[in-house]
């Protein structure tokens, strides 16, 4: 019976428990996977980029001298029309700061009882109607 219950108990010992422990995870060999195959998409990247320059430069030689000049003339209309409203958030932006700091300054009571406030900053068109 001793016997037995010794055998029971070895079995008991190497059966897998239902929550057993897993076999450990290789996290060197998962790092160096994953690391190989981030490698192979950023050479497919580099690779379709030169690609997309290379047809880019092909599309620029087969245009017309008035398609390139059109083209260029394009992209420097957008990057004026960019620097002009950038410089008028600027003008407004410092015109606001004026008008604030006026408000704590200049404004004062009359005789009448009444407020008024100088103007600081009449620059609140806009640019397009300026001559440069």
């Amino acid at each position: 019976m001793a016997e037995e219950a010794n055998s029971n108990a070895d079995q008991s010992q190497d059966a897998p428990k239902p929550h057993g422990e897993q076999q450990p995870t290789d996290w060197e060999a998962k790092y160096r996977e994953t690391l190989a195959h981030s490698r192979k998409w950023e050479q497919r990247a580099k690779d379709n980029s030169a690609a997309a320059a290379e047809l880019e430069k092909l599309k620029e030689s087969s245009l017309s001298e008035a398609e390139r000049t059109a083209k260029r003339l394009k992209a420097l209309e957008s990057e004026n029309a960019a620097m002009k409203a950038e410089r008028q958030h600027a003008e407004w932006a410092a015109c606001s700061r004026m008008i604030r700091s006026s408000r704590r300054t200049t404004v004062s009571d009359t005789a009448s009882g009444g407020r008024t406030a100088s103007r600081p900053c009449a620059r609140t068109t806009s640019l397009d109607h300026r001559s440069t």
